[in-house]
């Protein structure tokens, strides 16, 4: 009976330790899109906002009116293709900088210009489907595109109208240089509501280098003894001095009454240069457009009116 009493006994029972499950890792959080303002760079001496429409009635001969209305083709044209269902309405932008006359001389200006695209992503996708291009992610902001054979552009998100520009140059220093402010400074500048504005400050350049432009208008001018090669040479260097004088030139285009109107204008901050004193001692007019272009025949396409 002990036996089967022990038999019956329950077997103690020892609990098995369980494993707490491991810490699950925190959601991964996504970059950032950076589109804080971008400061003007150095060197910048020009930016520029054109309406396409209103560039493609110019009455000049050329590509230019003849391509603006399809953009992509006349910038980047290795991009239409793949790009041309992408972009969105809205102007061409463009930004120029200067260095010294010495880096102007080797490998010119820097010059990128820019265009609207609806989104960051589609483009990138169509971008990344053609094999012969190289398409290199920089963060959440953009990405580097090239092709081998002198492309030189950004996809880049931006600040204004659009979320994402398509930002072309012509170097990859000049898109180091003027890039960023492409995207993310210039859309967000002030130049107007006129469809073509372009702004330019000579001053910026001319002044600091004036000294070496001056010589390199020297050493260019013809030296063959005569007296026209002297006046030249005197020309050039007043020239140079009248870009030292130019704070700012604005160009604008607007349309009124039916008729594509041009107007240029400039500021000046000194009077060092024979040209300079000279304009500035015209007394300013309203030349009045309006009433002379109704002056005009019927059939005028295009008309340029003067005045001191």
């Amino acid at each position: 009976l002990g036996a089967l009493a022990a038999c019956a006994a329950p077997a103690s029972l020892t609990p098995t330790p369980t494993r707490a499950p491991p810490p699950r890792p925190p959601p991964a959080v996504a970059e950032a899109i950076d589109l804080s303002p971008v400061a003007e760079p150095p060197g910048l001496v020009l930016v520029g906002r054109l309406n396409a429409e209103f560039v493609r009635r110019l009455p000049v001969e050329g590509a230019l009116p003849s391509s603006a209305g399809s953009p992509l083709s006349m910038l980047t044209p290795e991009l239409e293709p793949v790009l041309r269902d992408h972009v969105a309405r809205g102007p061409i932008e463009l930004a120029v900088a200067l260095g010294s006359p010495e880096a102007v001389l080797l490998r010119g200006a820097d010059v990128v210009w820019s265009l609207l695209l609806a989104s960051f992503q589609a483009a990138l996708d169509a971008l990344r489907a053609q094999p012969r291009l190289r398409v290199q992610r920089r963060g959440a902001s953009g990405a580097e595109i090239s092709d081998g054979e002198g492309l030189h552009c950004d996809l880049a998100a931006s600040a204004g109208p659009a979320p994402t520009r398509l930002v072309c140059g012509t170097s990859r220093g000049a898109l180091d240089t003027l890039g960023p402010y492409a995207a993310r400074g210039l859309p967000t500048r002030a130049l107007g509501v006129e469809p073509v504005v372009v702004e330019a400050w000579p001053v910026r350049f001319a002044r600091p280098h004036r000294e070496a432009l001056t010589q390199a208008a020297r050493f260019l001018a013809p030296k063959t003894g005569r007296a026209r090669d002297a006046a030249i040479s005197v020309l050039a260097a007043d020239a140079v001095d009248l870009l030292a004088d130019l704070d700012n030139v604005r160009l604008v285009g607007r349309e009124t009454g039916g008729a594509l109107e041009l107007e240029l204008a400039a500021s000046l901050s000194g009077e060092t240069s024979w040209a300079s004193r000279t304009l500035s001692s015209l007394t300013p007019r309203t030349p009045g457009l309006a009433g002379l272009w109704g002056r005009l025949p019927s059939d005028t396409q295009a008309a340029w009116f003067f005045t001191g």
